[in-house]
């Protein structure tokens, strides 16, 4: 997968309890705090729309990491009210 095909997306944004995020192939996901702490790892085995539970996060600002094969990655914005 190359950095053109490996788009992802997260919905609703801004987020309340949960978020659902859509990707284009199996790949890891971190949420990480604006300076750089990792709070939550998961795999996604497949493309797909995952959902992932926010409620252990304060409201604020957050980074939602993707890193797909061959050093692909996608970093997007998440604000949790």
């Amino acid at each position: 997968a190359d950095q053109e095909t490996f788009v992802c997306r997260l919905f609703p944004n801004p987020a309340e309890s949960s978020c659902h995020i859509v990707v284009p192939s199996a790949c890891r996901m971190e949420v990480r705090t604006v300076d750089g702490r990792v709070l939550e790892t998961k795999d996604f085995s497949a493309e797909g729309t995952y959902e992932v539970g926010l409620d252990g996060l304060a409201a604020g600002l957050y980074f939602v990491a993707l890193y797909g094969k061959d050093g692909a990655e996608s970093w997007l914005k998440l604000v949790v009210r």
